[in-house]
């Protein structure tokens, strides 16, 4: 649950993937951030993510450059303390980063919100977040996927033992096979039915991109924390994903 994690498509293109409360994360060598990247010194945020992508941006942008600070540590704490998740995605899609998102309580495939006006590619980052990126790699191509079933490319981890392929039918997760026909019987129950609505993410254009630049960069009067200093340091080897608790969360789910 509310995490982010991110894949490279065929041609190098980065997306940023948000959980929400039931989207499910691969489990492979994928940079993750949030509850998934349980807060270590390797998790990637999705600030981070803005923060390299408005540098390598700036390398052609000369008035993008003077706009940023001069330490990457300043810029990512600047854009940590966004007022919202909203102003980070509608940048990031600005600066090319494809974004997905799961707005349902159960692991439906992910529906792409909105499209960049131009690509931004892996190989334009340095070599150490190249590297994150190696084996994040999903066999697809971002402009022709409007939904993404990361589960039809790989095994999943979810909160439910359950996730949906782009057909609709559901599969177990990695450790869900024990609860799997109880959860399908209970959406059948509360007859879920899930259709993909096609979102049209902002992206910024022009002098608009620059003023949502400044807003970004602009002072906050509690300012957050230096890059790195998660007040939940725990070391976690595997994405969060279903596990103790499971059985409660449904129930809860559909109480009336």
């Amino acid at each position: 649950m509310d995490s982010t994690w991110f894949a490279v498509d065929a041609d190098g293109n980065i997306a940023a993937f948000e959980t929400g409360e039931g989207g499910c994360v691969p489990v492979g060598d994928f940079p993750m951030g949030g509850e998934a990247g349980g807060y270590s010194r390797d998790a990637l945020e999705t600030s981070g993510l803005l923060a390299h992508a408005l540098l390598v941006r700036a390398e052609s942008d000369q008035r993008l450059r003077e706009m940023l600070p001069n330490s990457y540590a300043d810029l990512e704490a600047s854009v940590e303390g966004a007022d919202s998740w909203e102003a980070i995605e509608s940048l990031l899609r600005s600066v090319g980063v494809w974004t997905y998102g799961c707005d349902e309580p159960v692991a439906t495939p992910y529906v792409r919100v909105g499209e960049p006006t131009s690509s931004l590619r892996i190989a334009q980052f340095g070599k150490a977040l190249r590297k994150r990126f190696k084996k994040a790699k999903l066999p697809v191509r971002f402009a022709d996927q409007d939904q993404i079933a990361p589960g039809e490319y790989g095994p999943v981890a979810a909160w439910g033992a359950l996730w949906f392929d782009t057909k609709g039918a559901p599969h177990p997760t990695v450790d869900g096979a024990s609860d799997f026909d109880r959860e399908v019987a209970e959406l059948d129950e509360h007859e879920f039915d899930w259709v993909a609505e096609p979102c049209d993410g902002e992206v910024h254009e022009g002098e608009e991109f620059y003023e949502a630049v400044a807003e970004l960069l602009r002072p906050r009067e509690n300012p957050a924390p230096e890059s790195g200093g998660h007040p939940f340091p725990v070391d976690v080897a595997a994405p969060a994903g279903a596990g103790k608790g499971k059985r409660s969360w449904f129930s809860r789910l559909f109480r009336k």
